[in-house]
């Protein structure tokens, strides 16, 4: 097997660092989401409503 040169190992290593944020970003929203206006997170009011019909 050919070595890789040193362009090749920073090019995968930025590619892969690119990768790794966007991830990272993309995951970030759902820690970090807006907040409610206000009363209960709407997850909160589906299962209240759920329990109430039954």
């Amino acid at each position: 097997m050919k070595r890789v040169d040193a362009k090749q190992q920073l090019g995968a290593l930025m590619v892969a660092m690119g990768i790794t944020v966007s991830i990272v970003w993309a995951l970030s929203s759902y820690a970090y989401g807006e907040k409610p206006s206000g009363g209960f997170s709407p997850t909160a009011n589906r299962i209240v409503q759920a329990r109430a019909c039954s």
